[in-house]
């Protein structure tokens, strides 16, 4: 079992106090706000990822399960305050690393390397051209 920091009981309790009183804050701003360094300020992902910052969070209720019947509750709801709640979905997917990235590739290769038949292929792609 990971022993959670003080610090990152710290970082849990006041994003969920931030997103109980409405105050915004960077993640940059919650990690100096309980002491930690710059270094960390700057790549808060290693904080807020962090095993012990996930169990603070599963502990005082914040989990996969609660922000997906949040979402849930959003999708069927009319309520102003959605939004919010939406965003603190969101975080906790992102801490607990299910929140689905964008996918882009980006393909550079010169025309030179490719068969004609995939030039073509990609011609058409672009285009949206139909033989």
């Amino acid at each position: 079992m990971y022993m959670t920091t003080l610090r990152q009981k710290k970082v849990a309790h006041e994003i969920v106090n931030d997103f109980k009183t409405g105050n915004v804050r960077s993640a940059a701003e919650v990690l100096e706000s309980v002491g930690y360094g710059t270094g960390l300020q700057n790549s808060p992902k290693r904080v807020l990822e962090s095993e012990g910052v996930k169990n603070e969070f599963e502990r005082l209720g914040f989990d996969e399960d609660k922000a997906k019947e949040v979402v849930g509750q959003i999708l069927t709801s009319e309520d102003e305050e959605a939004k919010d709640r939406l965003k603190a979905a969101e975080m906790i997917f992102k801490v607990f690393g299910s929140f689905a990235p964008e996918k882009r590739v980006n393909l550079n290769i010169q025309e030179k390397e490719i068969s004609p038949k995939v030039q073509e292929f990609a011609r058409k792609l672009n285009y949206g051209i139909t033989d």
